[in-house]
């Protein structure tokens, strides 16, 4: 199985954010599972002009950077260009770390849903609010398979996106002692 990893939120800009450490976190172990012979394979997004740090994580084993310069246009990247480049490099799923690209193109995609606060307690403009409601309400709708970071967020999810129950599934985040 050959798994695409949307690398957008490794943004250089992100990297004080927690999703930028989950991100990071989570590749890491993506590494170190597909070093076996698991049959598992990873294509991670990178783009060596845009600022983005996926670069510095390396390729290893059945853990492959994958080029696409349709990450150096952000909108382009986060309105469809992250899915076709999932069906350019061939993978079976696509896993979104954040709901913020659109998994559109085709190839499944699971994504992790941290919160859903653009829409239960909105902190920006309203275009760049309505713009977050869009793509999270849409990222819940198109994927296969959520990833929530706890029994709250999921009945966020369930009660304000409108997503089915069975749809959700519970990973708490790991803790780096």
């Amino acid at each position: 199985m050959r798994i695409a990893v949307d690398s957008w939120t490794l943004a250089s800009r992100f990297r004080c954010q927690g999703t930028y450490v989950y991100a990071q976190r989570l590749l890491h172990e993506f590494k170190q599972t597909s070093a076996g012979d698991s049959g598992i394979s990873f294509a991670l997004f990178v783009s060596n002009r845009n600022g983005n740090d996926a670069w510095r994580i390396g390729a290893e084993g059945n853990f492959h950077l994958s080029a696409s310069t349709l990450l150096d246009y952000e909108r382009v990247w986060r309105m469809g260009g992250a899915g076709l480049s999932a069906v350019c490099a061939g993978a079976d799923v696509m896993f979104l770390p954040t709901a913020a690209t659109l998994p559109l193109g085709g190839t499944p995609s699971v994504c992790t849903i941290h919160d859903v606060t653009a829409v239960t307690m909105p902190s920006q403009s309203a275009r760049v609010v309505g713009l977050q409601r869009f793509i999270l309400k849409r990222c819940a709708k198109l994927s296969c398979a959520l990833i929530a970071c706890s029994e709250c967020t999921k009945k966020d999810i369930v009660r304000f996106l409108g997503v089915p129950e069975e749809k959700v599934f519970v990973i708490y985040n790991g803790v780096d002692h």
